[in-house]
This record gives C-alpha cells, structure tokens and sequence, in this order.
C-alpha cells in the first residue's frame, strides 16, 4: 500500500489507483482495520485529485 500512496503523491494516479484498491481489499480480508483504514483516506485523496466524487 505503501507504493500506492507513493504513486498517488508523484501525480501517477491510474498505477497508485491499482495499488490502493488491491491494499485496500488485501487489508480488510485480513482483519487489519488500520491498515485500510489508511487505504480508504488514501483512495479518498486520489478521487478528490482527480474531481470525482468521493465514495
């Protein structure tokens, strides 16, 4: 998830998109709440970038 958020801040939002989305399933299959807590504030941050609606 790291590289996710890395890509996110270097303006590489379709790779950091990839990546945050498979942290983010990765995190909650396996119980780690802040883990993808972190993922989901992380996705929310890529969407407002780019305009869209935050989900």
């Amino acid at each position: 998830m790291d590289h996710g958020v890395a890509l996110r801040r270097a303006g590489r939002s379709g790779e950091a998109e990839a990546q945050l989305s498979e942290g983010l399933v990765l995190a909650e299959e396996c119980g780690a709440e802040g883990l993808a807590a972190t993922a989901r504030e992380e996705v929310a941050a890529l969407a407002g970038e780019e305009g869209q609606p935050v989900r």
